[in-house]
């Protein structure tokens, strides 16, 4: 498929998007070339449902537009019959619909993040794309980005160096933290993202633009500093680190896993957060598969989970928590 042609030819684009870096990056991407096309941040869970149906009503679309989402539902394939493009890089089938195109290359093995089939189909800034990859732990565009842009990237070609020692992973903090708080606090940043086009505001704010993005920004990441010191400082046995937050007003699990995994001594990083109803789980290896002991620690039990081989997430019952825990460390150490 020729994305820029048909999406050209779009009488409205509505796009929904993940919300983290990636799916970010990749609707920012489309916004730059398409300004009309509309953003839909797609979170509850992986799966894209029904609800949200409500925004095609909205704004009579002629296509729309899924990026960087795992999975979508039945009843919102049923409730459209708009014609649908969705780009992912998650492990997942075709849903075999005469109205949805399905593009995913992990079948011909390839697990380049969703940011970097639209930028090469679609084009865009490079910083912008690079962040999407590198947020998702790949380098496909570390390179060029080194070539071209030196002064974001990092002197090696550690995926970690990027992410933690680079101008581009304070960009990539700050994508990653645009999508949370209220909804309206990140509807306007959003909004402000997409109307920066050198990456240096967001690293120096001094437009309108990038001065709203940096308030919003701010106290959450000085929130999620507080909370990393605190899981670093939880025990390693045998390899394994957990830590569980209780009733944070912020959920930073995914952010926190990630960074520990790459500055901590722990083979597998698994931080929880949870209230009275749900715990959510981010869990991260630097070897060890995730996915498949993650599905048998969950069987029974009123949840779900999945994600990339070493990168992986789920959501439970928060009562479940300890048996769900229970299960799985024994399966992580074989």
């Amino acid at each position: 498929m020729h994305l820029r042609e048909t999406l050209s030819s779009a009488n409205g684009i509505l796009v929904y998007y993940d919300d983290d870096a990636d799916g970010l990056a990749s609707f920012l991407l489309v916004k730059h070339a398409f300004p009309e096309a509309i953003g839909i941040r797609a979170a509850r869970g992986p799966e894209l449902g029904e609800e949200f149906l409500r925004y095609e009503q909205t704004y009579k679309p002629s296509i729309i537009l899924i990026l960087d989402k795992p999975a979508v539902s039945d009843a919102f394939f049923e409730g459209t019959k708009t014609p649908i493009i969705w780009i992912d890089h998650h492990s997942g089938e075709d849903p075999q619909r005469s109205t949805v195109t399905y593009i995913n290359h992990c079948k011909e093995g390839r697990d380049e993040p969703t940011s970097y089939w639209i930028y090469k189909e679609i084009g865009g800034p490079l910083w912008l794309a690079a962040a999407g990859c590198i947020s998702d732990w790949h380098s496909c565009l570390l390179a060029e980005l080194q070539q071209n842009q030196s002064d974001l990237a990092p002197q090696t070609v550690q995926i970690t160096d990027a992410l933690y020692h680079a101008p581009i992973g304070k960009i990539i903090r700050i994508l990653n933290f645009s999508m949370k708080g209220t909804s309206k606090d990140i509807r306007q940043t959003v909004h402000a993202l997409a109307r920066i086009r050198d990456p240096q505001e967001l690293l120096q704010p001094t437009t309108f633009e990038a001065k709203t993005v940096y308030k919003h920004t701010k106290k959450l990441i000085e929130t999620y500093e507080k909370q990393l010191q605190q899981a670093s400082q939880a025990r390693i046995e045998e390899g394994i680190l957990v830590h569980y937050f209780k009733h944070e007003q912020q959920s930073f699990v995914a952010d926190i896993a990630n960074e520990l995994l790459a500055t901590s001594e722990a083979e597998i990083i698994i931080i929880a957060r949870g209230d009275e109803r749900r715990t959510n789980i981010s869990l991260r290896s630097k070897e060890k598969v995730l996915p498949d002991a993650v599905q048998q620690a969950l069987s029974g039990l009123d949840g779900y989970g999945g994600g990339h081989d070493v990168a992986c997430g789920a959501s439970i019952h928060t009562e479940d928590w300890e048996i769900f825990l229970h299960r799985l460390l024994p399966l992580l150490k074989t």
